[in-house]
């Protein structure tokens, strides 16, 4: 009976070394799984941080083109008043606008107004 429990306790010793090495080895696994999500996490965590400054930037520009636009609005709103606002001139007679035609082509051809 001894000897059969000697080989008992030999087969037991055997099963739990064998058990032993298998949690150490997954034990060993897990915590390289658990540093390469760690460092998924962290990889993920720096995106978002340049994603945030991307956005930053993107409102800043945002901010300045709806400045831009209320700038050219007002622009074209006092351009609108002030073409509103201009008075057409009242049109020449016929002799006026003779006279003028007249005094333009003989200072182009250096002629002097007759009197």
């Amino acid at each position: 009976m001894k000897t059969i429990k000697k080989y008992w306790a030999l087969i037991l010793g055997a099963i739990l070394g064998i058990f032993g090495i298998v949690i150490a080895i997954m034990k060993k696994h897990d915590n390289k799984q658990a540093d390469k999500i760690d460092q998924k996490i962290d990889d993920n965590n720096q995106q978002i941080d340049i994603l945030t400054g991307k956005i930053e930037v993107v409102e800043e520009q945002r901010e300045d083109v709806k400045q831009d636009i209320e700038e050219q609005v007002a622009a074209i709103e006092a351009t609108k008043d002030a073409k509103d606002a201009i008075q057409p001139e009242t049109p020449e007679t016929v002799a006026d606008a003779k006279e003028n035609i007249l005094n333009n082509t003989n200072r182009r051809r250096g002629r002097k107004k007759k009197s």
